[in-house]
């Protein structure tokens, strides 16, 4: 059987090759013979996501061309595992800036948080863990911990992280995302402090909105952050319903989310005395501050 038609059965389902089939593809990648590279690499390819369990072991070899070419791969398989390790990593480094500050709570929320995503998050273990514990025991953790706060804000990370992570499908990853960026973790902040500006100037997100209204992507805000986002009612008149407006961000603050999305509507935010983010008119922003 030659190598298109071997591709053609894999591709239609008809084919599905053993453990020991993808291992020695595998292995190929790292072949002296130009041809066998690129055939296993197309084979593996066509596979899909049942390579890469194979894959991610080896990238872990010492052989730098398999390692190199796995890592490709599974780039090219699991598109969204970019997405997992960069949620992961805002929200380890919001547990880690959380510790660090000894707020406790809102630590271990986060770390609860991560395992959501990961129920084996080394890292997230041994923060919700310490986020219980007594002083002394927090105090031999936090140099680990300023480590890895380190490690969070590097763009872009560099995978896997600090402690390795058990991905999730591509299929799970959907719901997982929807059920994380749900989770009130501003009600673990500490009370009496501002925490509506905390979380704008702190909480990152990524946004990929096309043809959407003004009000959709707001409620998308409002949804991953925990704030309590409101339009005011004097504003809402001149916002037309029925403007579509294409918004994509990635990796920013929402402060800065919130300034780009509103500046072309002529409007702003303020946060009020009852921690309200509130959407006005530019003007009246001011004269309300």
């Amino acid at each position: 059987m030659g190598m298109g038609s071997v591709l053609l059965l894999v591709a239609a389902g008809l084919f599905s090759p053993g453990p020991d089939e993808i291992h020695r593809l595998v292995g190929q990648l790292g072949s002296d013979s130009v041809v066998e590279r690129e055939d296993a690499t197309a084979q593996l390819r066509a596979l899909g996501d049942e390579a890469v369990p194979a894959l991610d072991r080896a990238a872990l070899s010492s052989d730098p061309e398999i390692a190199g070419r796995a890592r490709e791969l599974v780039a090219v398989l699991a598109p969204h595992r970019a997405d997992v390790a960069r949620e992961m990593s805002h929200l380890l480094g919001h547990a880690c800036a959380s510790f660090g500050r000894g707020r406790l709570e809102a630590c271990a929320a986060y770390a609860e948080t991560l395992l959501k995503i990961d129920p084996e998050y080394a890292p997230a273990l041994r923060l919700s863990e310490a986020a219980r514990a007594d002083e002394s025991g927090r105090r031999r953790l936090l140099p680990i911990v300023e480590k890895w706060e380190a490690w969070t804000w590097k763009t872009p990370p560099p995978p896997p992280g600090p402690g390795a992570i058990h991905y999730p499908s591509r299929a799970a990853w959907p719901a997982i995302l929807e059920a994380v960026r749900k989770e009130p973790i501003a009600l673990a902040l500490p009370a009496g402090e501002a925490c509506a500006e905390r979380i704008l100037e702190t909480m990152k997100i990524d946004i990929a909105f096309e043809d959407a209204k003004l009000e959709d992507i707001l409620g998308f805000i409002r949804d991953a952050s925990g704030l309590n986002l409101i339009v005011d009612a004097r504003v809402r008149d001149r916002i037309d319903p029925d403007r579509k407006v294409t918004f994509k961000v990635k990796d920013l603050v929402i402060r800065n989310v919130l300034k780009l999305l509103l500046l072309p509507v002529d409007l702003e935010y303020r946060v009020t005395e009852e921690e309200v983010v509130l959407i006005t008119d530019r003007m009246c922003a001011r004269i309300l501050r």
